[in-house]
């Protein structure tokens, strides 16, 4: 998959290229076939079937097709609940993640609420 398929914008690519993350992402590159193959597999009926609680997350500095996407998964799953965070393109800074991740898993209830 090259970066062109998920669009991900130059400048991204440019700021990732002097930084450790960029190095630890490579040694995880080859995993990338994996992703694609599932998420071809991923119908709307096995997202329907999953009966899990799920939180869906999007960047608000994300493109409209990442962020469209979320959205659609989420609609699909049966007890989501999706946000979009303040944030650059696909990414969220901790600070701004945590305290979602906390609330999230917080809850105790058999079904989340949209």
């Amino acid at each position: 998959m090259s970066r062109d398929k998920i669009r991900t914008p130059d400048e991204v690519v440019a700021e990732m290229r002097p930084t450790p993350e960029r190095a630890k992402m490579t040694t995880i590159a080859h995993t990338l076939v994996y992703d694609c193959v599932i998420s071809d597999a991923t119908t709307p009926e096995l997202l329907q079937s999953v009966q899990v609680p799920t939180l869906v997350l999007d960047s608000e500095g994300s493109s409209d097709e990442l962020t469209g996407w979320a959205l659609r998964v989420a609609q699909m799953l049966s007890h989501a609940v999706h946000r979009s965070l303040p944030g650059a393109w696909h990414g969220v800074p901790d600070e701004v993640l945590a305290p979602v991740l906390i609330e999230f898993l917080g809850r105790s209830s058999g079904g989340v609420a949209r």
